[in-house]
């Protein structure tokens, strides 16, 4: 092994404790967060939204926009705060409105800029359909539970 492949492997030898499993294990659902959190809050913060937009949905809009937005990642947040597991439904909530937020996102980018939005176009839009599914995701999970708990109930257990 070159000194550059075994700086590496102590590196990440290092790295790894300090890393959060959340973060191991549902890196989609963290960013989709982040994201999320840090597109909304600062609007409902009062910094200044992009004029474009404005005139396009107006205020009114945008600012319900921003505040979905907001509560959709952090309800994602509170879901996955659990030590042991996330909470299927809650992240699924999360998702499910920032996977709208997202889209509605995606097309106003189209409608303003045109041809030029088409990476934003794409990005958001797969954003929101990879949050849908994974929405979907965590709610069959939980389908797969309470189908557990009923046999579990029926047997007696």
């Amino acid at each position: 092994m070159s000194r550059y492949g075994a700086w590496r492997a102590r590196t990440r030898e290092m790295a790894a404790p300090l890393t959060p499993k959340v973060i191991t294990n549902f890196p989609f659902e963290v960013i989709v967060c982040l994201v999320a959190v840090l597109m909304g809050l600062p609007f409902l913060l009062g910094a200044g939204a992009p004029p474009s937009l404005l005139t396009l949905v107006g205020k009114a809009a945008f600012m319900v926009w921003s505040a979905a937005l907001t509560v959709g990642g952090t309800t994602i947040a509170v879901g996955l705060r659990s030590p042991s597991r996330p909470y299927p439904l809650v992240v699924a909530s999360g998702l499910q409105l920032t996977a709208g937020c997202f889209a509605v996102y995606a097309i106003a980018v189209f409608v303003v800029l045109h041809a030029s939005g088409l990476a934003g176009l794409a990005a958001f839009a797969s954003l929101s359909l990879v949050s849908l599914i994974r929405a979907t995701h965590f709610r069959r999970i939980v389908d797969i539970q309470k189908g557990a708990r009923r046999i579990r109930k029926e047997r007696g257990e």
